[in-house]
């Protein structure tokens, strides 16, 4: 049975004129893993993990699932919410039966050196304790309530923190009450939250004390004032969800219309809407069997208000006065192109939205020149460019301006054009450079520097390098951006040569640490494998082989990330054949970084590995199993055969058709005197 609790922890942002719902997560929608904020600050999110709808709950109706594995979590990426010692409000309902484990949190709770005493009060976690308690804690001070709230009943909860309070100065409310009666450590540390960890709830990887909560969710808030007892009071009694447009909004299209949710728990059959530009002379419009109103004649620049009203058994309910701006004048950019990964020969196409668009212009970046429709390029001067037949010549980076007559150009985000292919390919006979060029003479090269390379002579295929753990690894140069392509699938495949893992060591990574971005394959003295990490939002994705590869041998390790919707896999390979595979994201859902790829170590000059390494290679795209399998055979040709599939007239199961197979066919012939039907 899990108990239910709605929380407020409420601070004010100095630099708004009035309290309005900075982010309102709803969770209505019932299906999907994108949660959408319909506060002011529009801070989308996703869920993660095992984090799933429940859409029939007895109180809530529709509210998200945290299961107890499967690291669950609702992510807000990027969002830091309100920083410093301005105060804020946070609402939501919890229903639980879990301890020790983190709701929601933000903020930087550890130093450059991974220690959190430093970062006292840098962050904050609101948590139920370890003794079942609402715990709000900034690592370095926390106050707890002296109520069980894991108790198996439904509760309301709010934390209400001023402007420059102290951990010991903030008010906990449980059910609209002020408790009084609370336990306070270290009292006097003050608030003051720094940028680091992105708003997250449900998952409790990154706090220095709470695990993943276990439990439900709903209607997630945080508003940019300290509710007092009224506004808590309001809060739990509020009938309208999922707002927008929201104060504060702006660039709302003229043809938006107005929407609102209500609770599950309301059964309103008619509205009334008041709308129009002069907040004290708004028109009341009555809206019967709909949550939504489209007002006409909405003009560009200008700030409307809005409210919605309705009865319920007698008691009137009634949404805040809400403001919003349109679209200004001047050209503006809706939407940006998405990037294109696609296959040499086929047909590349961005689009973009804009409003007040009189002219569009497509650029290639580093060229100052627009495009020009040709034979191969239509669109140039529309809102969508198509380019045919795309080759490697045609990569790089696109974007659009949109133009209107006496305005600044508006410009779309830049999106990347690249085909899939062999993307770098360092063999390391007596240099580091990247010879991707010598079968795709229009790819870029990006080379490699280490500090006084050791070459060995008997590589896997001619030399080969190796390094000593003592932090000189090889740097590839100006990859920071190039090979940022992981997001959309890729492949890494190298040969590697040791007799000892000793300890955590890396292969190659294209990664960030502390923020755990991007992907490495490492070492482990634990059992001499060499596991594959990938992260995503919430956290990482582990694949370990389970094969001892310590053995003065040389082995093919070959990892890759399959983003294709009927497969969406990370794998690991050994040696050519398939070894783990786990289930992955969607194609452009892994966070990028900013960091160099590396071989032979981890970021920059850490971890550096022990051994031998030779031909490095990566792909934009995933290799099929049969085509990592016949890597592995072009530089093992004697190598005991395998294969995924046999091809056709196989007899003898060695993955190839040959004269052993007729030879089998033959013999068969001879002792059966049976005359096959070719002959």
């Amino acid at each position: 049975m899990f108990f239910r609790i709605y929380f407020i922890l409420a601070f004010i942002c100095c630099s708004l004129a009035k309290a309005e719902i900075l982010n309102q997560w709803s969770l209505y929608k019932g299906s999907g893993t994108e949660i959408q904020d319909s506060g002011y600050a529009m801070a989308d999110g996703v869920l993660s993990g095992s984090a799933a709808w429940v859409t029939d709950d007895a109180q809530r109706g529709t509210c998200i699932e945290f299961p107890a594995s499967g690291y669950p979590g609702l992510d807000i990426p990027g969002y830091h919410a309100v920083q410093g010692i301005n105060p804020f409000t946070v609402t939501g309902w919890i229903n639980t039966t879990d301890s020790n484990a983190s709701i929601i949190g933000w903020g930087d709770p550890f130093n450059d050196e991974g220690k959190w005493w430093p970062n006292r009060g840098k962050s904050i976690c609101v948590a139920v304790s370890g003794d079942s308690k609402l715990r709000v804690d900034v690592f370095g001070g926390m106050k707890a309530t002296q109520a069980v709230i894991n108790d198996g009943q439904w509760h309301h909860f709010a934390v209400v923190v001023e402007e420059n309070d102290t951990i010991g100065e903030i008010d906990i409310y449980l059910d609209g009450a002020l408790q009084t009666d609370c336990n306070t450590e270290t009292e006097g540390t003050e608030i003051n939250i720094e940028e680091g960890q992105a708003v997250n709830m449900g998952w409790g990887g990154w706090s220095p004390w709470f695990t993943g909560f276990e439990g439900f969710m709903d209607d997630m808030r945080i508003y940019d004032e300290a509710l007092d007892a009224s506004g808590v009071q309001a809060d739990i009694e509020n009938k309208f969800v999922n707002i927008f447009p929201q104060t504060g909004q702006t660039e709302v299209a003229l043809d938006s219309s107005l929407d609102w949710q209500t609770t599950d728990t309301s059964n309103f059959s008619e509205y009334s809407v008041f709308f129009g530009s002069d907040p004290n002379n708004l028109t009341e419009y009555t809206v019967t069997g709909d949550t939504s109103f489209s007002p006409s004649g909405m003009v560009n620049e200008t700030t409307y208000y809005w409210q919605v009203q309705a009865e319920e058994g007698g008691e009137a309910y009634s949404t805040p006065k809400y403001s919003f701006t349109t679209l200004p004048f001047a050209p503006i950019i809706v939407s940006s192109p998405e990037p294109q990964y696609l296959e040499q020969s086929q047909t590349a196409q961005f689009s973009i939205e804009a409003e007040n668009i009189e002219m569009y212009a497509w650029f290639k970046e580093g060229s100052p020149d627009p495009l020009s429709n040709t034979t191969r390029i239509s669109g140039a001067n529309s809102d969508t460019l198509t380019i045919e037949n795309v080759s490697v010549e045609d990569e790089g980076y696109y974007y659009c301006q949109g133009l209107s007559a006496g305005f600044d150009p508006a410009v779309s985000d830049s999106a990347r054009l690249m085909t899939f292919r062999l993307a770098g390919h360092w063999k390391l006979n007596s240099n580091l450079e990247d010879s991707v060029d010598e079968n795709i003479p229009a790819a870029t090269t990006h080379g490699g520097v280490i500090n006084d390379p050791n070459y060995i002579a008997n590589g896997i295929d001619g030399e080969g390098v190796e390094f000593f753990g003592d932090n000189r690894p090889m740097i590839i140069q100006e990859s920071t951006d190039y090979f940022n392509f992981y997001p959309y699938g890729f492949t890494v495949n190298m040969w590697v040569k040791t007799d000892d893992f000793q300890t955590w060591r890396m292969l190659m990574a294209k990664f960030d640490d502390p923020d755990n971005q991007g992907w490495f394959i490492s070492t482990a003295a634990n059992g001499n494998q060499t596991p594959f990490y990938i992260f995503e939002t919430s956290g990482d994705s582990q694949l370990w082989p389970g094969i001892n590869l310590a053995d003065n041998q040389w082995h093919m390790v070959t990892a890759q990330y399959d983003p294709a919707p009927d497969a969406e896999a990370y794998r690991l390979f050994i040696d050519g054949e398939l070894i783990v595979e786990n289930s992955a994201v969607a194609a452009g859902n892994l966070p990028v970084n900013d960091q160099p790829l590396v071989i032979g170590a981890g970021m920059q000059d850490w971890d550096t590995f022990f051994g031998m390494l030779d031909d490095v290679r990566i792909y934009n795209y995933p290799l099929s199993k049969p085509a990592v399998a016949q890597l592995f055979f072009d530089l093992k040709p004697d190598a005991e055969p395998f294969c995924y599939e046999l091809p056709e007239y196989d007899l003898n199961e060695d993955c190839k058709v040959d004269l052993q197979d007729l030879s089998l066919i033959a013999g068969e012939w001879m002792v059966n005197n049976i005359m096959p039907d070719t002959l």
